[in-house]
């Protein structure tokens, strides 16, 4: 009866335990502003996992170290940060129920400050879900978006805009769906935009997406596509030692043609116009200049009765 007695002690000690530290809260949000709030928030919230409501993130604030316990947000809405270097301790947080807005949110008469200093999201590397949209902008040092490389759902739109430093959306690589609109626009040096999850939603005509003021390669819906079915993908032997640089160019292009012999080339744009031909090359290294303005056009290579297509970037 004794040993009864310990056993059912211990089973309910473990669970008035896991149910303390693990429990929803804060229905009503929570807004922090201060670094210490952020570090009392497990002292003031103790067992605080499941946050109910909105969680707003502004201020002066340099960690979010506090916050390492979170692991379900209602929304999370992080703008306005001075200090704030990346999202580190928002790493066990799984799931959003709402929007992640990150940089910006609407206010009555108040447009909010970027997050002046933040060049990460990898704090946010445990999050599978996003249950409306995913916003992220204004930060002018983001540089990648690698922290949402787990991130396979958002039911609302995706919205990209004024992210100076970003030149890729390789973060976004393993998005299976997206179910509202999508923009990316005016990110001044955004370049690589042809990922696989952006790839799927273009190929639907009847999704919206608003693709522009970007850096070539990704300025425009048109240029996407085009990058998103590369000409040339499957390899032809006679031209797998071809190579082509620098590419992206600023219209002085090299051909490394190798041992090939009698090569004519043909330079398309994206609708199919001839920019520019020649043929009878017999040299090991053609070079040319492309007067044609910046933008994503088709290279076409043919020789002993086969061709091969390469895209080239004019800046």
């Amino acid at each position: 009866m004794k040993k009864l007695y310990i056993v059912l002690t211990i089973i309910f000690i473990t669970t008035t335990t896991s149910s303390i530290l693990s429990q929803s809260c804060l229905p009503e949000g929570i807004t922090f502003t201060t670094q210490e709030q952020i570090d009392n928030f497990q002292t003031n919230y103790p067992g605080c996992s499941k946050i109910l409501g909105n969680v707003r993130i502004e201020g002066g604030m340099t960690n979010l170290n506090g916050l390492n316990s979170v692991q379900v947000i209602g929304a999370l809405k992080i703008a306005d940060t001075q200090n704030l270097q990346n999202l580190d301790g928002l790493e066990s947080l799984d799931s959003i129920g709402n929007s992640l807005i990150i940089g910006f949110w609407s206010r009555a008469n108040d447009w909010p400050d970027p997050n002046e200093s933040l060049s990460n999201i990898d704090g946010l590397s445990g999050l599978s879900y996003v249950g409306s949209s995913v916003l992220i902008w204004d930060n002018p040092l983001l540089e990648n978006l690698d922290g949402l490389d787990n991130l396979t759902s958002i039911e609302g739109d995706l919205s990209i805009k004024r992210n100076d430093n970003l030149t890729s959306l390789n973060g976004l690589n393993n998005l299976t769906s997206i179910g509202g609109d999508l923009e990316i626009e005016g990110n001044s040096n955004l370049t690589e935009c042809e990922i696989q999850s952006i790839c799927a939603y273009l190929e639907n005509p009847n999704e919206g997406a608003s693709i522009y003021d970007n850096a070539t390669g990704c300025n425009s819906v048109a240029e996407v596509e085009n990058a998103c079915n590369p000409v040339g993908i499957n390899e032809i032997n006679l031209f797998n030692k071809v190579s082509i640089f620098p590419n992206p160019n600023k219209g002085l292009i090299n051909i490394d043609l190798g041992s090939l012999n009698n090569v004519s080339i043909k330079v398309l744009n994206v609708s199919g116009r001839l920019i520019y031909y020649k043929e009878n090359i017999n040299v090991p290294i053609y070079q040319f200049e492309l007067d044609a303005a910046p933008g994503i056009y088709i290279l076409e290579l043919s020789a002993k009765g086969e061709k091969q297509q390469f895209k080239l970037v004019k800046n």
